[in-house]
């Protein structure tokens, strides 16, 4: 489904056909700093934004396991170990929320995504970028004070949201982008 110059947000969502898989992002905080990654390859290359990345249900889950919000924890825990090399325990992410991001623009669906939130004061270890098997760094991490958060390297949407949750509040809502990666329909809660 292509975006149309009118379309919104409820009449994009009627037209997906393809399951939105889970992912994660969790914020590192300490201080008054917080923890972003740098992508350096892959979707979202060039933005700032939280460690994270897909929750795989082959891995994150246990035989029989149908706890669906267990499985999120363990593939965020998997996600900031593999991307900066920390240990966060399952009782140590913040769930803040979930936002669902669409790109009517892209045909496939295979951009739209739900994301579960999680900010994170408590880990073991220092962030630090990790290599793949290919010996390529997905992720850079680098400290940011919060005052001084880099909107304009970041997806267009942490705007609305990002500042809300490193205050402790939490968010739910959607957002709807077109094919410059700017956000034109949206809804938080």
């Amino acid at each position: 489904m292509l975006l149309t110059k009118n379309m919104n947000l409820s009449e994009y969502k009627a037209t997906i056909a393809r399951e939105i898989l889970p992912r994660t992002s969790a914020f590192l905080l300490r201080s008054d700093q917080v923890c972003l990654g740098l992508k350096k390859r892959g979707f979202g290359k060039g933005y700032y934004l939280g460690i994270g990345g897909k929750v795989e249900k082959e891995i994150d889950s246990f035989a029989g396991d149908t706890d669906k919000m267990m499985m999120v924890r363990r593939g965020a825990c998997r996600e900031i170990r593999e991307e900066v090399g920390v240990t966060v325990k399952l009782e140590d992410l913040q769930f803040m929320g979930s936002l669902n991001f669409y790109f009517p623009h892209v045909p496939d669906e295979s951009w739209n995504e739900e994301v579960y939130i999680f900010t994170v004061n408590k880990w073991a270890g220092e962030p630090i970028a990790q290599k793949d098997q290919n010996g390529e760094v997905e992720i850079e991490p680098e400290w940011v004070p919060l005052t001084q958060l880099p909107f304009d390297k970041m997806w267009d949407d942490a705007r609305y949201w990002l500042p809300l949750i490193l205050k402790d509040r939490k968010v739910n809502g959607e957002f709807l982008f077109d094919e410059n990666l700017l956000v034109v329909d949206h809804y938080l809660i």
